[in-house]
């Protein structure tokens, strides 16, 4: 069909969409999150995930989030917020960030010390 410019938009609707090969699709041109997470308050795993292949707890309110497909770099962004709703004086940070996860952090800004607390991450940049 020739596309005249007063043709409507077409809409495209899929259950799933997949590579050529049968994988995940790359998104490109694009800035969804290529990884994101909640970690549960303990620090031992997840309440929900996406390109996680595990986590493990390194002391009280440290997480270290491992990807499941690598980032291209370590130049991407990390995000970090702690969901103890409510509460006044929580902090949540990144650090030690490589091509293949980062750490999670959160504490108290009153003690200025790691706490476990419930805490959510979210990754952008480009995957590898």
């Amino acid at each position: 069909k020739r596309w005249d410019i007063g043709d409507a938009m077409s809409t495209l609707k899929a259950d799933t969409i997949q590579s050529t090969g049968g994988g995940a699709v790359t998104l490109t041109k694009q800035s969804a999150a290529k990884a994101w997470g909640n970690i549960l308050a303990d620090g031992t795993g997840y309440q929900d995930s996406f390109n996680t292949s595990g986590s493990t707890d390194t002391g009280a309110g440290q997480t270290e989030v491992a990807f499941t497909n690598n980032m291209n770099n370590a130049v991407y962004a990390s995000h970090a917020t702690n969901n103890n709703y409510g509460s006044t004086n929580r902090t949540a940070g990144t650090k030690n960030v490589i091509t293949s996860g980062f750490r999670c952090s959160t504490g108290s800004g009153s003690s200025n010390s790691f706490v476990d607390y419930l805490r959510s991450f979210a990754v952008n940049g480009d995957l590898a």
